[in-house]
């Protein structure tokens, strides 16, 4: 059913309307993953929000960041999901729409063991819109919206299953 929803939300999201004042946002998808012990239980994603916040690094840490829930069409489905200790301060500041600052995004992010659904927004101190827009998918890729060049090289260096993503949907 989550896959269902996601396909959902895929069709009817967009990126904040403040990320689409250049024409220059790209949008990359990031699907890295690794083989699961057991054959059966397939693959999962070898990183998490914490990797993503050190290839970003020094902006990261300079960013102001606000934590949302995943919306769906239905105003019934929204989700924050992340597991370990920093995943469940994480689902209290997605809950009450927080803006933390870069250093204790990375803390918490440090303490989680995998984002599952979340929105975290970075902003540089006094911008209203922000830099960028990492997105945890369901646990099966996160996506990257921004249009600074040396983030989006970085990204793809670090990475092998990076796609571009479309910017008519979230």
């Amino acid at each position: 059913w989550r896959r269902l929803m996601w396909r959902e939300w895929r069709r009817n999201q967009r990126l904040p309307d403040e990320i689409y004042r250049s024409p220059d946002v790209t949008i990359l998808e990031i699907h890295d993953k690794k083989p699961a012990a057991g054959s059966a239980l397939g693959s999962f994603l070898c990183f998490d929000l914490r990797h993503l916040l050190d290839l970003l690094l020094p902006q990261s840490l300079q960013s102001d960041w606000i934590i949302t829930l995943v919306k769906f069409p239905n105003p019934e489905h929204t989700y924050f999901e992340a597991t370990g200790l920093g995943g469940e301060q994480l689902e209290k500041f997605a809950e009450s729409n927080s803006r933390i600052s870069g250093p204790e995004l990375a803390n918490f992010a440090a303490k989680t063991h995998q984002v599952i659904w979340g929105e975290f927004r970075g902003y540089f101190p006094k911008d209203t819109a922000p830099w960028v827009v990492i997105r945890a998918v369901d646990s099966s890729f996160y996506e990257v919206s921004t249009e600074d060049c040396s983030v989006l090289d970085r990204l793809r260096a670090a990475f092998k299953d990076v796609r571009e993503g479309s910017e008519n949907f979230v």
